[in-house]
């Protein structure tokens, strides 16, 4: 008679039925969410083509001086008519209009800021300031 101790057992292997299941639901899982993902894109407008030749905008210059008066292209101009001038400037060209400060540091921020808020009104959202002495 044989012993029972002598005995090889042959199913010593690992076994890797647990491991193929999780696999598969995790690919299940991976599937199903990757079909819920929405992707966001953002709509490009290009610029229509020109001719060719670019179109340079010259900014309206204001000199505000160190008793608060306002000059644009060497001629006095009031405060009230400061959003005229930019339309105007605006309107001959094209509907692109700039604007830059030019600031003596004695001026009132008050001068300079309805300046700014004329621009504003008008669609123009940068304008530089330079001071001056």
């Amino acid at each position: 008679m044989k012993k029972h101790g002598n005995l090889k057992d042959d199913s010593s292997g690992v076994d890797l039925t647990p491991l193929m299941d999780v696999v598969f639901i995790m690919l299940i899982f991976f599937i199903v969410t990757a079909s819920f993902v929405k992707e966001h894109s953002m709509a490009v407008s290009v610029p229509p083509k020109t001719d060719g030749a670019l179109s340079v905008v010259v900014p309206t210059v204001f000199t505000v001086s160190r008793n608060n008066e306002i000059s644009a292209e060497n001629r006095r101009v009031d405060i009230r008519s400061v959003r005229a001038l930019i339309a105007q400037r605006g309107a001959a060209s094209n509907g692109t209009a700039a604007v830059v400060i030019n600031a003596h540091e004695a001026a009132a921020v008050i001068t300079y800021v309805a300046i700014v808020d004329a621009a504003w009104q008008e669609n123009i959202h940068s304008v530089p300031v330079r001071v001056f002495r």
